[in-house]
């Protein structure tokens, strides 16, 4: 198996490769195929203009069941462009089965040699994640107490559902890491996690906002510092350029270190580059100096996940 050799020096990052020097980085869900209206290029050239960019690489909820010679290509190319790739994996928020999320992992360590990391979705936003939709008891309870003994099942069923949350995705961070040390791992909770998940070994990056309202009344939590953990916001479903420059400035006043914001929405609201791309990019890029006109971009609606295993 063949290691990557990464360079960060493109990005203008610090030694640890995650905090873009000025102002937020573009981490862009690239949930659509190579060769698909042309949208990979112009990741490309987005990252050739020195924007900070990563790009997520989706070939079927996961790497798929082979090596596609087509996102071997785009990732080489986005990386000649100086981007990086990381590869979506999904977790069920702590309850799929470990071997399985680190089947996907080794896959892409063994079929993608350009990759730079993994992004792991359906994060829980808390340890013990109390509640689902608020509505229902989180079934993490019940999975995970119980679990490593009798020991275990004396103790507070909280703590014990607390401590094996953090452990699993401690193992997922510990085979990550064991691939390849300089690999970035994301984290995607969709929201805030409480400061003990935040701070235990699990991930490089937490994406703190992914949705498509509520960005306006958004508040960091007073424990949460500039460090060597970074924060994300994905941010979609928003219709105009003048609103995209909206967030943009609120990313940069919270302090955020990498941001997206697109028009898609629906099923799958990252099946496409937004019609405001190039204006993205510049604001980003030249202090939001907007290009002039943006390409439209075609728009999809698909489902989000189809295969589970």
């Amino acid at each position: 198996m063949k290691k990557a050799i990464l360079s960060f020096v493109a990005f203008a990052l610090t030694a640890t490769g995650l905090a873009a020097a000025s102002g937020p980085g573009l981490l862009v869900p690239a949930y659509f195929p190579p060769g698909d209206d042309g949208l990979w290029p112009r990741l490309n050239a987005a990252a050739e203009k020195k924007v900070p960019l990563i790009a997520i690489m989706n070939p079927d909820v996961g790497p798929g069941r082979a090596p596609n010679p087509e996102y071997l290509k785009t990732t080489k190319e986005l990386k000649k462009s100086g981007g990086k790739v990381v590869g979506y994996i999904f977790t069920k928020y702590g309850l799929r089965n470990t071997q399985h999320v680190m089947e996907d992992i080794s896959n892409y360590f063994e079929w993608y040699p350009d990759l730079d990391g993994i992004f792991i979705d359906q994060m829980p936003s808390a340890a013990d994640f109390v509640k689902l939709d608020n509505k229902k008891p989180s079934p993490f309870l019940g999975q995970f107490t119980g679990l490593g003994g009798s020991k275990a099942r004396k103790a507070n069923k909280g703590d014990s559902a607390r401590n094996k949350m953090k452990e699993y995705y401690y193992r997922i961070w510990l085979h990550i890491n064991a691939l390849n040390p300089d690999w970035l791992t994301i984290g995607n909770p969709g929201a805030m996690p409480d400061q003990k998940f935040f701070n235990a070994k699990n991930v490089n990056v937490f994406v703190t906002f992914a949705n498509y309202e509520g960005y306006d009344a958004l508040k960091a939590p007073a424990w949460l510092k500039q460090g060597d953990k970074k924060t994300a916001h994905l941010v979609y479903d928003i219709a105009t350029a003048e609103d995209m420059k909206k967030h943009i400035a609120a990313a940069k006043a919270h302090g955020v270190d990498w941001i997206y914001v697109s028009d898609d929405g629906g099923g799958n609201p990252w099946d496409t580059l937004p019609a405001y791309w190039d204006d993205l990019v510049a604001e980003l890029s030249s202090g939001g100096r907007s290009s002039s006109k943006s390409a439209p971009s075609k728009k999809k609606r698909s489902g989000f996940f189809r295969r589970k295993k």
